[in-house]
C-alpha cells in the first residue's frame, strides 16, 4: 500500500460515511470528482506543496472550486489544508468511490 494510500483512506472513509448518513453520496462523488481535477492543476499544486498559510490556500482552493462544493466539502478542503493533505484528493477521490 502506498503512503498516498494510506494518508487518504481515513479521509475517504469519513467523507463515504458521512455520505451515507446524508444520503447524499452521489453528490460527495461528485464534489470530490471536482476537487481532485482541481487540485491536479499545476499551478494549484505548486501552491498545495508551498509555504501559503493553510488559510488563505483553502480558500483559494474553496473559490475556485466555486458552487461545486457546499459547506461540508469546503470544511474537507479547510482540514485536508491545514494537515497539509490537498494533494491527496485524487486519491481520497479514487478510495471513496471504491467504498
Amino acid at each position: 500500500m502506498s503512503e498516498l494510500t494510506t494518508v487518504a483512506r481515513p479521509y475517504a472513509k469519513a467523507a463515504f460515511d458521512f455520505a451515507v448518513e446524508q444520503s447524499a453520496i452521489a453528490k460527495w462523488q461528485e464534489m470530490l470528482s471536482f476537487a481532485a481535477e482541481v487540485s491536479k492543476n499545476e499551478t494549484i499544486h505548486q501552491l498545495s506543496t508551498g509555504a501559503m498559510a493553510a488559510d488563505k490556500l483553502a480558500d483559494l482552493y474553496i473559490n475556485v472550486c466555486g458552487d461545486s462544493l457546499d459547506e461540508h466539502g469546503q470544511n474537507l478542503v479547510k482540514v485536508l489544508a491545514e494537515n497539509k493533505r490537498l494533494t491527496a484528493l485524487p486519491e481520497i477521490s479514487a478510495l471513496f468511490d471504491l467504498l
